[in-house]
């Protein structure tokens, strides 16, 4: 026995079967790799999906899930050929050993690896204190981003109540501080990452500042006038506003833009820095408490009293509704024009968001009632001829006037009865 192991021969057989079995691992793992990263990265990609359903992010895990199926196959796909390669040198290795003395084969395929794994090794120590740096600074920004949550927080449940922060700002604090922050540790971290003194490391900051540089007008525009919108408390999700000449309710209130959902279902996209040059009316800041008021406006003719007008008008709003009877609606005379007074009452609500409704409503109202006092609405135009008769103005004035001016002016009031007026009533004052 010891003889035949003695035989060189027999080393020879030794070796080839060697060979021949790390040849069939090396095939057989190679055939059962792309399975095994299969069913690897399923496993993976199920507990992100699972995970994301778990915080509430079913429509982002939805939207994304092609895009993230797509990412972690090309993943597999490349760490499956990196893996093939390292098992073909592997076994390159271990047969140049085996079948070759004097090792001359393998160490000459090795000498590359042993080079390359050198340079690594000195660009890994050479790095070392510039990973660090990056470590620290990492470090520091997630301490600063646990003071910014903490600060968030805190102005969320009304801890916090400086510079006049409410609630309603926490969450875009809490962005933009955490946006800032991020911000400024990639620009400190920026010169200590590796490449970063590289010609292709500088085209690329050429590039984005150029980028920034030529859209930076409008968008910085478009994010100075959100961020003050946003701490001016201008309007919040869900208000009636005004924007210009564009009315309707606040769907989003963003970095860049403010959607808004019209009375006719219309969504408006308006660029911040427009809404901030704008006239910004808010029917909904004041509702919930003092009240917004609804208007309609009427014209009558001198002949009907102010007091029998402005009584409809009040009763027209009190029968409206939505309109609340505390405070009480009031009428405003705004004109008198040379053949009718300009009357406009005005009443109070607390449902901004159906003002416009409730304006059609009180202007039904007011038709109905002074219909029903037989009152017309339709005012002509009425020209007064020196050959005419009787001037126009309430009954009640023309059968004594004494009763209702002083000596002088009731005389006047006498003689403009005793004088003969024709009236001609015309639609235009022609």
């Amino acid at each position: 026995m010891k003889e035949l192991l003695t035989q060189p021969w027999t080393h020879w057989l030794v070796r080839g079967c060697i060979a021949v079995v790390a040849t069939i691992f090396a095939l057989g793992l190679s055939a059962q790799l792309k399975r095994l990263l299969t069913w690897a990265f399923d496993r993976a990609e199920a507990r992100i999906e699972k995970r994301a359903h778990a915080l509430g992010l079913r429509g982002i895990a939805s939207i994304s899930g092609p895009a993230v199926a797509t990412l972690l196959d090309t993943i597999a796909g490349l760490l499956r050929s990196v893996l093939m390669a390292v098992i073909f040198y592997a076994w390159l290795v271990l047969v140049a050993y085996l079948l070759d003395d004097s090792h001359e084969y393998a160490w000459l395929i090795l000498n590359p690896l042993e080079k390359s794994m050198g340079k690594v090794g000195a660009a890994l120590t050479h790095f070392l204190p510039d990973l660090v740096i990056i470590v620290l600074i990492v470090a520091f920004g997630r301490v600063i981003q646990s003071m910014i949550r903490a600060f968030t927080k805190g102005i969320a449940l009304g801890r916090v109540t400086a510079f006049g922060l409410d609630a309603a700002v926490a969450t875009p604090t809490h962005r933009l501080l955490s946006f800032f922050l991020w911000v400024s540790m990639i620009i400190l971290a920026a010169p200590y990452l590796p490449g970063s003194e590289s010609k292709a490391f500088q085209a690329v900051s050429v590039m984005l500042g150029l980028l920034v540089s030529l859209g930076s007008s409008s968008l910085m525009s478009n994010l100075i006038g959100g961020l003050t919108l946003t701490y001016s408390r201008a309007y919040r999700i869900g208000y009636r506003v005004r924007i210009g000449e564009h009315l309707g309710d606040v769907v989003l209130l963003g970095a860049i833009t403010t959607r808004l959902r019209t009375i006719k279902d219309e969504e408006l996209i308006l660029p911040n820095g427009f809404v901030l040059s704008s006239v910004i009316k808010n029917y909904s800041r004041h509702a919930p408490t003092t009240g917004v008021q609804a208007n309609a406006q009427i014209t009558i003719g001198y002949d009907v009293s102010y007091v029998v007008v402005e009584a409809l008008l009040v009763k027209a709003a009190l029968a409206t509704s939505g309109i609340a009877a505390e405070p009480t609606p009031y009428v405003l005379q705004l004109e008198l024009h040379d053949y009718f007074v300009r009357y406009e009452v005005c009443a109070y609500t607390r449902l901004p968001n159906e003002l416009h409704l409730i304006e059609a409503n009180l202007r039904r109202r007011v038709q109905d009632l002074f219909f029903e006092a037989g009152i017309e609405i339709c005012t002509p135009a009425v020209m007064a001829l020196r050959d005419g008769n009787e001037p126009m103005m309430p009954a009640v004035y023309k059968k004594n006037p004494s009763e209702h001016f002083d000596e002088e002016t009731a005389a006047e009031v006498q003689k403009g009865l005793d004088r003969s007026f024709r009236v001609r009533v015309d639609s235009s004052p022609d």
